[in-house]
């Protein structure tokens, strides 16, 4: 009597109404589903404040100190977790504006990436990365000056930030230090998880460790363990560990680590290396895949290799090309060999891993050797050097996102002299240096010379230029700057503009330093650029009260927004013509953002915050509404400002009216006839539908259901008039996707029932009865 149970996808019939400019939409259906227990509450995270100088004593009332860091000036560095019951969003408000507080914002996870290979390959040799580089021709040199360096100074140091390192290798064993393990001080650093004996391994292998005449130098490797097995690595031990390798006087530092979100804490250690002349060593960060191997972001880098005074190290493939798998962007310096590097692990033996994180390694090596033969050099002068003397092939222009400077070559940088103008020559405008932000540029002017750059700026925003002399003085130096696009320029004395923003279009800008006209001793300048992105049309929203206020239509409707200054809270209220079904979606383009979505509704005054997703990915929500108006706010999680937009994409659909009802009972029935199609809507659980009909002769006949929203858990039923089940089904239905229920009957009357399940299960439907 049954036949079959029958499913088939109907052809949409939704309006999409799309109210962005130039705007991609990523359409809600496609993604992934999301439930209401996509909210996430901020409870037991871990915050990094700083304060400027002894804390406020209320201010450790309402949390749990984890760890204090030991500072040289009056101020504190703390991390902290808010005490329950209080609520983190108003903790968050209130310290964050404390005239005490230098700054506050979460203790972002930083990561180790790498590709570890069970076996070697029979295509290269084993350190074939050695030859890459001319590692092995640098030994000879620094070997034909060793009296140079090993009676008059002490050995320099390299610090390793990460796991620790095998202290059981006897290949490493003699160019280890003592080291510390910031995660616990009463134990050695020694590492149980293989990235740091790894990174470390890499340093060796550079110096020659494995080599049969062994290392060559005075270079000596310091660990600092601030994780434990690589998932554990955040923001806060990090920058400790950058402390207290400056304590310890290591002379570079090397993180085969990071993130591509922003932190405060993290600059400022930097900048407490720089000034202590250590070189800070970064890998660029290795790209993120989904879960079919497609790349999801491999841009921009990684922090710290993102910061301009830090020497930023992306990854070569075997061939010596970009390796794809490296992250690109402003802030990349050089490349290095980053696929199959044999190097240590931490059980005595020789692996074979891939990513940057062994590319950084070395180009931290051969500073270190450069270092040994001028101890004169500042970190800014290492990172020049090396920059400097980096291979690019003919016709390849001289810095670019993928390859920075070009690839590393240890031997070029232990005979070349640095020179005081990485630029040089760009005193015409056929060989204008390309440059980009997140680059700090030292330079030298002359009397007449002049300094080309260009650099390309992907959106229409705020360029600030920033300049500092080092030596000599302006005179009637100047800048010239011009829009490529239309031609407009602008000029600017240097004696008189140090600090230059300029309003920018999307485009090639061209910057022009012309030197002094009269006789004057040589300029040495260092400068650098900062984009800063535009407030958004909605401005000024940064509060409920002056949010922004905007429509809902059926279907699809897009805005874009930008995250465009610290803190940045965007606010908007959203006018719902009546009641229906919503899903809201915050999309980024960019994972140097981490949305946060909440949502404030007339029943909710508390809120839901909708956090679930990382950094670069998208935050949604789905709920049923009611005619009036509910509240949004958009925000990024570490509070930083994101060079990119974000899309704000509403899925709205009206409840229908439903025709049939009342037919909540078997005796309210509403009827359909043969061929008939009627829309119906579930409204709530208890919500059910019956329907009633007439067979005057036996047929094969299909009984449709077309779902016009998503309903997952329905159940469909057909009764003789008795209320004897004859066939059902249950299951999830996507939007426009039919189930069919197919069955040969007597004359005479029968039911159809539809309910929900489940809350998901709710959304409206058409049924329609045929003959086959």
């Amino acid at each position: 009597m049954v036949k079959k149970i029958r499913r088939e996808r109907i052809a949409g019939f939704t309006t999409i109404c799309i109210l962005a400019l130039s705007l991609l939409l990523v359409p809600l259906w496609n993604s992934k589903p999301a439930p209401s227990l996509m909210i996430e509450s901020p409870e037991g995270r871990e915050w990094v404040i700083r304060w400027r100088q002894k804390v406020n004593p209320a201010f450790l009332q309402t949390v749990v100190v984890i760890h204090r860091s030991a500072e040289r000036d009056d101020g504190e560095t703390m991390l902290v977790q808010v005490k329950k019951g209080l609520d983190p969003e108003l903790w968050t408000k209130r310290w964050a504006k404390d005239p005490g507080v230098e700054y506050l914002h979460p203790n972002h996870k930083y990561k180790l990436e790498g590709n570890e290979h069970t076996t070697g390959t029979e295509s290269f040799d084993d350190f074939y990365y050695l030859e890459k580089i001319r590692a092995n021709q640098a030994w000879k040199v620094l070997r034909s000056k060793q009296k140079q360096y090993t009676k008059l100074h002490r050995p320099v140091v390299v610090a390793v930030i990460d796991t620790g390192v095998d202290f059981r290798n006897p290949k490493l064993a003699p160019l280890l230090m003592p080291g510390v393990n910031l995660k616990n001080r009463s134990l050695p650093p020694q590492d149980e998880m293989g990235h740091g004996s790894k990174v470390a391994g890499v340093v060796a292998a550079v110096w020659g460790a494995f080599s049969k005449e062994g290392p060559v130098g005075n270079g000596k490797i310091l660990p600092i363990k601030v994780m434990e097995d690589g998932t554990d690595g955040d923001i806060y031990f990090t920058a400790e560990g950058i402390r207290e390798a400056v304590r310890r006087r290591a002379d570079i530092i090397v993180l085969a680590q990071g993130s591509w979100t922003y932190s405060q804490m993290m600059a400022d250690a930097v900048k407490e290396a720089e000034r202590a002349g250590i070189l800070v060593v970064s890998a660029a960060g290795n790209a993120s895949y989904d879960i079919n191997g497609k790349v999801v972001y491999n841009h921009p880098l990684y922090y710290p290799a993102a910061l301009p005074n830090v020497l930023g190290v992306g990854s070569v493939s075997l061939n010596g090309t970009h390796e794809l798998s490296s992250n690109t962007g402003e802030g990349i310096d050089v490349a290095a060999p980053g696929e199959w590097i044999k190097t240590t692990g931490n059980d005595g033996d020789f692996h074979f891993d891939s990513g940057t994180s062994f590319a950084a390694p070395q180009a931290a090596a051969v500073a270190a050797m450069i270092l040994q033969l001028h101890r004169e050099y500042s970190a800014a002068d290492l990172r020049h050097l090396i920059s400097q003397t980096a291979l690019k092939g003919p016709g390849e222009p001289r810095w670019d996102e993928r390859m920075g400077f070009g690839q590393l070559d240890a031997y070029r940088a232990l005979t070349t002299p640095l020179s005081p103008d990485l630029s040089e020559p760009n005193n015409r405008p056929e060989l204008s240096m390309p440059v980009s932000t997140a680059q700090e540029l030292k330079a030298s002017l002359t009397e007449k010379d002049e300094d080309w750059y260009h650099m390309d700026v992907k959106r229409a925003g705020i360029l600030l230029l920033q300049f500092h002399k080092k030596k000599g003085e302006w005179g009637d130096s100047c800048l010239k700057v011009t829009i490529a696009e239309n031609g407009h320029s602008s000029l600017y004395r240097l004696d008189q503009w140090q600090n230059i923003r300029l309003t920018v279009p999307a485009g090639r800008v061209h910057l022009q330093i012309i030197g002094p006209k009269k006789p004057a001793k040589e300029i040495v300048y260092r400068w650098q650029a900062t984009w800063i992105p535009p407030a958004d049309e909605y401005e000024n929203n940064d509060y409920q009260w002056n949010a922004a206020d905007i429509d809902l239509f059926e279907g699809l409707t897009a805005y874009q927004g930008t995250i465009h200054k610290k803190r940045d809270m965007d606010w908007y209220r959203l006018v719902i013509p009546k009641q229906g079904q919503l899903e809201i979606g915050v999309q980024t383009f960019t994972p140097r953002m981490d949305p946060v979505l909440y949502i404030q509704t007339k029943q909710d005054w508390k809120g839901m915050r909708v956090d679930a997703g990382g950094e670069g990915e998208r935050e949604q929500m789905q709920m049923k509404v009611e005619e009036g108006s509910l509240y949004l706010r958009i925000s990024d999680y570490g509070g930083n400002v994101i060079d990119d937009f974000y899309q704000l994409t509403f899925h709205y659909q009206a409840d229908i009216q439903d025709p049939t009802e009342p037919n909540q009972t078997s005796n309210e029935a509403a009827t359909i006839l043969m061929g008939q199609e009627m829309q119906g809507q579930l409204t709530e659980v208890t919500d059910i539908d019956w329907y009633s009909f007439y067979m005057e002769q036996e047929q094969q006949t299909e009984y449709v259901l077309l779902a016009l929203d998503q309903l997952k858990g329905v159940n469909f039923t057909l009764y003789d008039a008795e209320r004897r089940v004859i066939q059902t089904w249950s299951g999830d239905q996507e939007r426009n996707e039919a189930v069919s229920l197919s069955a040969s009957v007597p004359p005479g009357r029968y039911l159809l029932r539809v309910r929900a399940e489940n809350k998901t299960g709710l959304g409206a439907y058409r049924i329609r009865i045929q003959t086959k």
